[in-house]
């Protein structure tokens, strides 16, 4: 091989990024792209140096022949390999592109030519499972993530859309449970898969309590502000018969969402079921329901004032309640009194729009006017087409 080897490595470091890309994508990157060019340059360029470096086979010819014969049916294989993986990315981008074009037959036949030309990838075979599945062929949806899953086993959202195949549709559901499980098992920071499993852990006619509690504990500490999961942990800690812990669960559900008509329902049951005094929200929230009424008649008396003082005193931790509190305050032209309750509304839900809004008119109205210029622009990141916002900007000679 002579005295200088080198090129060897180089020709075999070339050989190696080619089979990785295959698999992988390798040249599509630019420095693995940059070193393998160089080295293939190297060892192209090998065979035109001086005759002391250079490399020289000595074989009979016939041996050289099927060589060259075998090194001709690699490169025809990995060129048609090449031109397989182009044709079935490129249909899959096509019928990526129809499927969120709303063409949905004309998606499924692109990506069925995707999967055609082979071999199989992931990406495609998903999507061609989400097609059929809004196409309403559900045997060909489930056959076609099962295929993806072949492909690559490691995406939580391919088990979801399987399970919800078999449970909507083919009416599995004992089937659809284990995909449901495998996908919380890669992922359990999912809102609409924590519900779904624990619905199915709940389900009559023999509820598995201790599932559903498991998933359910790690749903409100993953998601600690969606109403839905505490009202289920709620029902599952009645389901056994925790009446402290489901009454604070149902609680929690209606401080986020006073207006859950199914975690008030269930509040008001569980009062029934244990023999315990009802909880002290649900007389608030029919006292909030009541200053709603007050203030859609455009009553802001005394009487709505005191009911609405009423109920955030009661449940100072509702967000609704200062906030509705505040507001009165407000239209009334009791600012000072009005900020502490916008604050605290504000405070407790910093996502709500009119908590911001309402607080911005406090603060420029009692002179705090880059406070409430602070406040206008907070509702504007939430909601930017809010037109009150908008419209306070504007008068102050601000831009939004």
């Amino acid at each position: 091989l002579g005295e200088d080897p080198i090129w060897l490595g180089a020709a075999a470091g070339c050989a190696g990024v080619l089979v990785d890309n295959m698999l992988n994508v390798s040249l599509h990157i630019a420095v693995p792209a940059f070193l393998f060019w160089w080295l293939a340059g190297s060892t192209l360029g090998r065979g035109a140096r001086d005759e002391a470096g250079r490399f020289e086979w000595r074989a009979a010819p016939r041996i050289r022949r099927a060589a060259a014969c075998v090194l001709v049916c690699f490169a025809a294989f990995v060129a048609w390999t090449q031109v397989r993986f182009w044709e079935r990315e490129a249909w899959y981008f096509a019928g990526f592109k129809l499927a969120r074009m709303g063409s949905i037959p004309a998606s499924a036949k692109a990506l069925e030519r995707s999967r055609s030309w082979g071999p199989r990838e992931v990406n495609a075979l998903y999507e061609l499972g989400n097609s059929y599945a809004r196409a309403g062929r559900a045997a060909d949806a489930a056959q076609a993530y099962r295929a993806a899953l072949d492909a690559n086993a490691g995406y939580d959202e391919i088990y979801f859309n399987l399970a919800t195949v078999y449970n909507t549709t083919l009416g599995k559901p004992d089937t659809a449970l284990k995909f449901y499980q495998t996908a919380w098992a890669i992922n359990p920071l999912t809102n609409d898969l924590a519900n779904v499993l624990s619905s199915f852990y709940l389900r009559a006619p023999a509820p598995q309590v201790e599932e559903a509690l498991a998933v359910l504990r790690e749903a409100v500490r993953n998601f600690p502000d969606n109403p839905s999961h505490w009202n289920n942990l709620g029902y599952a800690l009645s389901l056994r018969r925790d009446w402290p812990q489901a009454e604070l669960a149902y609680v929690r559900a209606l401080s986020i969402s006073p207006d859950l008509a199914l975690a008030e329902r269930n509040l008001a049951g569980l009062a029934v079921q244990s023999g315990r005094p009802r909880a002290a929200i649900l007389g608030v929230l029919g006292d909030l329901r009541a200053v709603d009424a007050a203030i859609s008649r455009n009553d802001f008396s005394d009487r709505t004032l005191a009911l609405s003082a009423s109920a955030a005193r009661r449940a100072p931790d509702l967000p609704k309640a200062r906030f509705v509190n505040g507001s009165i305050l407000l239209t009334r032209g009791m600012v000072s009194e009005a900020i502490p309750e916008l604050e605290a509304a504000a405070a407790e839900d910093p996502s709500r729009v009119p908590s911001q809004l309402n607080l911005g008119v406090a603060y420029q109205a009692v002179g705090r006017v880059s406070e409430a210029v602070s406040r206008y622009r907070t509702a504007l990141t939430l909601d930017p087409g809010n037109q009150a916002a908008l419209g306070r900007l504007k008068a102050l000679g601000l831009a939004p």
